[in-house]
């Protein structure tokens, strides 16, 4: 049988392009591109005219015969064959019962719907007359939208029923312009033109438009509908409104389709897909082809909020006519003219299309109307759709008929009906009000208003208002002699902490501190800065925290912010140099004159008597600083009315009571040390102060467990590397500061109380608390307004936003701050007349997105603006663009946020040089990380810096920060391979952290962007690691690994090549004892220090000869008597843990069972991959040479495929190969491999050759042997060996590694997480 002849081939039409894309995405799930048209067919049905007006129709039509190959092509191409089989079947439904043939027929239509058309084989239409009865049939009909467009369909249907009545003959029927013709047209545009005019229009667009919600990929579904048909008196109304105004139809939907978007992405410049013909007028014969010609393509529509609705759609329609002579693009080349190249994202993801067809009704008609038996068509429902989440058509007609179609799975029915009356709404504000400014067109209903203004906002009135004194003094005298204050060697009750408060107030009262007067307190967490804390608010003074670790810049600048009366600190706090100011009166609270003034001073509480004027709520009861976007921080002035509503909130919101234990986590200079004050001591609970340092990771596990706290407050940063094990009291935890995770409430909720809280500082702490959240719940929310509080979503005009919409969030009520200190005009502009509120009430505008849920609850969304939150901390990034400007060489610079592969947040600077001819050193990362080091926290220092020979722009001038390249860490990587056991795990534990492929021993770790909390997080595990106190200042002090491996062997004098090589040397619980494999070294068990729990000290057991040339041992019997003396001289008793690796495993067992004779007890025996019988014959006479030991050293790291077998190993070269790899194995020198040669040569002739399994004894207990499972066909063969010497069980555990793979970092991290669970159970 011979193919078809081939007629044509053609390149493939803008959209054919896309669609051909689409279908080929998962070739085998159902095609939404798939088309179907049932027509209603009356009277009889000739089926051999149907049959040749079908073939004669496919013959007319070379888009009917069209297939599509694109497999092993640069472009794809449509082949036409110059003849197809006719595409006609037929399905006879009549002899069924009558009440059987709807269902029938519906399942005959879905399984045609389903049947994908395979596009390399044409037809890609096909033809199915159903017969319901005698004069009752249904003709489906079948194509690949890749053939048709809508215009094209029913132009197909009449000639189809012309044909039918001319019995298959064209004669008489208009001439067909070949589908050639409109490519070639399309070819000749003048494409250049075409793409500036595009660049022009979308050049500057920053982000997409997508309205339905993220969510990964999913299986394409059938679409649903929603429609509305408007009257007949509205349509009339509409379309003279659009006529007079020189519109079309399509302009007037695409504009309120794109005001109706911005409202529903609370954006004011959006994009969506618009549909157009594509049929040039120009080319002969256009209006009646069959085949592809329409062309999706972007229609951006900027609102501008004073802009009048009829002068939005006058302009867009201009912009629209001045596209027309450009739609030959296909959607893909337009989108990267963009910036939007394949693979960055869709930049949009919903469509409009305005579907005005050339139907001819007498086509479809019977020709004798009388006659019951002539053929006609009485109805026709079609049925397609898109891969779009959501699209608009519209029918014209006497009546306007709208179809929303959506994908059930991401909206749902009724999202869709609300989207479709605020279409409605907008489309009648066109007739009623065109000159309305669009900022004033509410899409919102009036029972949307009520619920979104009056109901969810808020949560009832607070308390009334009462200053934090009062709430403090009640307590006490309620619970006098309960723990207020918890901290190392430190308690105070109630009123012990009071009577300390109350004697300080005085004292500074007496030096000048009253109401709106300020107090800086230069302390650190600690007992004092509680007293200090509260003396100040009971002096009637506002307290102003300061860090003492900030850099002096900054510190002189909130004092000279602020203008405090005096500052409170200490002569054991350390101050930069400088700090306080000369002239600032300095009060230090160890100071014995100051101690032994306020020993003489009354410790009753303080009435307004005692200060300088009434305290009253409305007086600030603290100042506190953040992030500046003009490069200066502000400070916040809170006042004492909405502490009462907030303790309330956040005693019922967390579950405080007497019982509690509440964690003093926060820096005092953040307003999250505040909850943690009206958390507890309104609440009669004890504040737990922890010891000085940074808190993260374990370190901060260890705090939780040892002091018992039950509640805190962390960061969602700080909380991710904190064990969640182990913390039987912790019972409440609060997330806030910055967004939370879901993955963090799955590890965290379950077993506790868990809330996520939300606020700026501008609105006392936090302005919504979530309910408690449960794991599996998704991204949690931030729930509702605390009491006494109120919150709204709003847009750029100040109006309530739809539910689900994004929109800026406010605050407004009793716990708003006052402002700006000294900034009135920062004040105005960001506290704002309430609109929802009482006379003279303001606002808060937080510069943070949100939006409400559909039972009342608010959703976090990220920011308006250029605030960030890095860590907890609020930073405005035009701060640090502005301390880096001022940099010497600093020409430009710009900061953004980026993420690294372990999912933190961190500041990358971008700088231009001021000269680029200048010199190149003051733009090095050092140079600028020391000179922002002396003007801004930590926390806001870049992690990365890049230098640009200019910034990007967009085609408007503004920043494209799209094009801003990624910083790379890897100029530095690979420094230096690693030496010793120490660094390679130090290596690792480096790349871990900072998410890297591989770090070198000389690479520094902030310069590879590290910061404070990540340095928590090696520091943690390096102590887990090595069972050593190392802090954090070791890292700071020591930033690479060679530094930090040699601050951790500092004072140790052994050699990596001793018998007993001390891995982890401290540990309060019995020691794991690991015993070499045949090649002698002992360094590959490194890899289990990071498993192991750090309470066990390990101990590799090496070949003696390999430190310093001595007697070697005689036999196997030798070598184990040597090992088991040197466990024994670290360890007199046990229990004794043993592992052994390939030889090491002999070695073990034999250790075990002599420790066993002399009355000892073993724990712990593990074999890694050792048969008791080892095939010791092959070992006889063996010696080894420097070329055997270079070669089992690269096969022992996994590098032995990188030799040339037929040319000797170099030293040298050996060991750059293994530097490559990180290995620790680099690091041995000339001397050693010699030693090793030597040592292997023994080893093979006097321990493995004598050696049998008769010198094995029997082992009383279980042996966990391990296998691996790539060198080991059965397990279990394995197993059934050793049983023979083992007394209790063999448990196997199989690796998917080789036998020399064992040691490397998977494999053994799975040995040593089994190993960690047997020690426990042994526990």
């Amino acid at each position: 049988m011979t193919k078809p002849a081939i007629e044509d081939v053609l390149p493939l039409s803008p959209l054919q392009e896309g669609l051909l894309f689409h279908a080929l995405l998962d070739e085998q799930e159902m095609d939404v591109y798939t088309v179907q048209l049932v027509l209603e067919l009356t009277g009889i049905v000739d089926t051999e005219r149907m049959t040749a007006a079908v073939a004669a129709l496919v013959a007319r039509h070379t888009s009917l015969r069209a297939g599509f190959r694109h497999e092993g092509l640069e472009r794809p191409v449509q082949v036409i064959r110059s003849r197809v089989r006719p595409p006609y079947r037929e399905v006879d439904l009549g002899g069924l019962p009558q009440d059987e043939r709807p269902a029938a027929l519906e399942r005959a239509l879905a399984e045609d719907r389903a049947r994908r058309f395979d596009l390399n084989r044409p037809p890609l239409v096909r033809f199915t007359l159903v017969r319901l009865g005698e004069r009752e049939h249904r003709l489906v009909v079948s194509n690949h939208h890749i053939l048709l467009d809508g215009w094209s369909t029913p132009l197909l249907v009449s000639e189809l029923f012309t044909l039918y009545r001319q019995h298959g003959d064209p004669s008489g029927m208009p001439h067909v312009t070949p589908y050639r013709d409109y490519l070639a047209w399309v070819a000749k545009q003048d494409r250049a033109q075409s793409e500036q005019a595009w660049r022009e229009v979308l050049g500057d667009v920053c982000e997409p438009t997508l309205l339905a919600p993220a969510d990964p990929p999913r299986r394409p579904v059938r679409p649903r509908h929603h429609t509305l048909d408007l009257s007949e008196e509205f349509t009339s109304a509409l379309a003279a409104r659009t006529r007079g105004s020189g519109l079309t139809l399509n302009t007037v939907l695409q504009g309120v389709w794109g005001l109706l978007l911005g409202r529903l992405t609370g954006r004011d410049d959006v994009v969506f897909g618009g549909t157009v013909s594509g049929r040039p007028p120009e080319l002969p014969g256009v209006e009646h082809m069959i085949g592809l010609f329409i062309n999706t393509l972007p229609v951006r529509v900027t609102l501008d909020p004073t802009e009048s609705l009829a002068g939005l759609l006058a302009r867009l329609q201009k912009q629209q006519s001045g596209l027309m002579s450009h739609q030959q693009l296909s959607l893909t080349e337009v989108q990267s003219l963009g910036g939007w190249k394949e693979g960055v994202g869709e930049l949009f993801d919903t469509l409009t299309v305005t579907e005005n067809y050339p139907v001819d009704p007498s086509a479809l008609a019977a020709e004798d109307p009388g006659d019951p038996d002539e053929l006609r068509v009485t109805g026709l429902v079609g049925e397609d759709a898109n891969h779009y989440p959501m699209s608009l058509a519209a029918v014209p007609g006497p009546r306007l008929h709208l179809r929303l179609s959506y994908r059930p799975d991401l909206f749902s029915d009724e999202t869709v009906r609300l989207v479709g009356g605020r279409l409605e709404a907008l489309l009648r504000a066109v007739v009623e009000d065109p000159e309305r400014a669009v900022g004033r067109l509410d899409v919102v209903s009036p029972q949307e208003h009520r619920r979104l203004v009056d109901e969810w906002s808020r949560d009832g009135d607070g308390p009334r208002a009462r200053t934090f004194p009062e709430l403090f003094e009640e307590q006490v005298r309620s619970t006098p002699d309960a723990d207020a204050v918890v901290a190392p060697g430190v308690l105070l009750r109630y009123a012990e902490l009071n009577e300390r408060a109350n004697r300080l107030a005085r004292l500074l009262a007496a030096r000048g501190a009253g109401p709106e007067r300020i107090v800086a307190l230069l302390l650190p967490r600690s007992v004092d800065i509680v007293v200090a804390q509260l003396a100040v608010l009971k002096s009637g003074a506002a307290y102003l925290p300061v860090d003492p670790s900030y850099p002096a810049e900054r510190i002189a600048f909130m004092l000279d912010d602020a203008a405090p009366v005096l500052a409170v600190t200490a002569f054991g706090v350390t101050l930069p140099q400088g700090t306080p100011p000369t002239g600032l009166p300095v009060l230090r609270l160890d100071d014995p004159a100051v101690t032994g003034e306020l020993a003489a001073l009354p410790a009753h509480d303080l009435a307004d008597s005692d200060r300088t004027a009434a305290l009253l709520p409305g007086h600030p009861a603290y100042v506190i600083h953040t992030s500046g976007s003009t490069g200066r921080p502000k400070g916040v002035v809170v006042q004492h009315t909405g502490l009462a509503a907030f303790s309330a909130a956040v005693a019922e919101g967390f579950a405080v009571d007497g019982t509690a234990r509440v964690l003093q986590f926060a820096s005092p200079s953040f307003d999250a040390s505040v909850l943690e004050l009206c958390s507890a001591l309104p609440a009669g609970a004890a504040l737990v102060v922890p010891p000085p340092g940074p808190l993260g990771d374990e370190a901060l596990a260890e705090v939780l467990r040892e002091q018992r706290v039950t509640h805190a407050l962390v960061p969602p940063a700080a909380l991710a590397t904190v064990p969640v094990e182990g913390l039987a009291d912790f019972r409440s935890l609060v997330v806030g500061g910055d967004a939370t995770g879901a993955e963090l409430v799955d590890r965290w909720a379950p077993g506790r109380r868990m809330v996520n809280a939300y606020g700026p500082t501008e609105a006392t702490v936090a302005a919504t608390l979530s309910e408690p959240l449960t794991a599996g719940g998704g991204t949690p929310p931030i729930g509702r307004p605390v009491r006494g509080t109120r919150v709204y979503v709003l847009g750029d005009t100040l109006r309530p936003v739809p539910v689900g919409v994004p929109g800026e969030l406010y605050v407004a009520g009793d716990g708003l701050a006052r402002g700006y200190l000294g900034r009135a005009a920062l004040t105005a502009e960001r506290f704002t007349a309430c609109p929802y509120g009482g006379p003279g009430e303001r606002m808060y505008r937080t510069g943070d997105l949100a939006r409400w849920t559909g039972d009342g609850t608010l959703e976090y969304l990220g920011r308006a603006d250029d605030q960030v939150k890095i860590r907890g901390f609020r930073v405005e990034l035009g701060e640090v663009e502005s301390a880096l400007a001022a940099l010497p060489g600093v020409g430009r610079a710009v900061s953004v946020v980026r993420e690294n592969a372990g999912g933190d947040r961190m500041i990358v600077a971008y700088v231009v040089p001021a000269d680029p001819a200048g010199p190149a050193g003051c733009l090095e990362p050092d140079a600028l990380r020391a000179g922002l080091a002396g003007t801004l926290p930590e926390y806001m220092v870049p992690a990365a810096f890049v230098r640009l020979d200019e910034v990007p722009l967009m085609p408007n001038g503004k920043l494209d920060r799209r094009a801003l390249p990624d910083p790379e860490f890897t100029g530095a990587l690979g420094s230096g391979a690693p030496r010793t056991p120490e660094e390679e795990v130090l290596c690792g534990l480096f790349a871990e952290v900072l998410s890297l492929p591989r770090v070198g021993v000389d690479d520094n770790f902030f310069d590879l962007g590290g910061h404070s909390l990540l340095a928590t997080r090696v520091i943690s595990r390096a102590r887990a690691a090595f069972g050593v106190r190392l802090s954090v200042r070791s890292l700071l002090e020591n930033p690479t690994v060679a530094a930090l491996a040699a601050e951790l062997t500092a004072g140790s004098d052994h050699d990596p090549f001793d018998v007993l090589l001390p891995l982890r040397p401290g540990g309060s619980k019995p020691g794991v004892f690991c015993l070499h494999p045949g090649a002698g070294i002992g360094w590959g068990y490194s890899g289990l220090l990071r498993h192991i729990p750090a309470d066990h000290p390990i101990y590799a057991l090496q070949a003696r000869g390999l430190a310093r040339d001595e007697e070697l041992p005689s036999s196997i019997q030798e070598m184990a008597d040597d090992y088991l003396d040197r466990i024994r001289g670290v360890q007199p008793s046990g229990p004794y843990h043993l592992v052994g690796w390939s030889l090491g495993g002999i070695l073990a067992h034999m250790i075990a069972t002599r420790l066993q004779e002399a009355g000892e007890q073993v724990g712990l025996l593990a074999v890694l991959d050792t048969d008791p019988d080892i095939p010791s014959e092959e070992h006889a006479g063996l010696a080894y040479d420097e070329q055997d030991v270079l070669a089992t050293l690269l096969d022992l790291s996994g590098r032995a495929g990188d030799r040339d077998p037929a040319e000797p190993l170099v030293y040298e070269r050996v060991m750059e190969v293994l530097r490559a790899g990180d290995s620790a194995l680099a690091g041995l020198e000339k001397r050693h491999i010699s030693a090793l040669a030597r040592v292997g040569t023994n080893m093979s002739r006097s321990i493995i050759h004598p050696y049998g399994p008769g010198l094995l004894g029997i082992v009383r207990g279980d042996v966990m042997l391990t296998v691996a499972g790539r060198d080991h066909a059965s397990p279990q063969a394995m197993a059934a060996a050793w049983r023979p010497f083992v007394e209790g069980r063999v448990d196997i555990q199989v690796v998917d590694c080789g036998h020399n793979e064992l040691t490397r970092p998977g494999p053994i991290g799975e040995i040593g997480r089994a190993l960690a669970a047997q020690l426990r159970e042994l526990r």
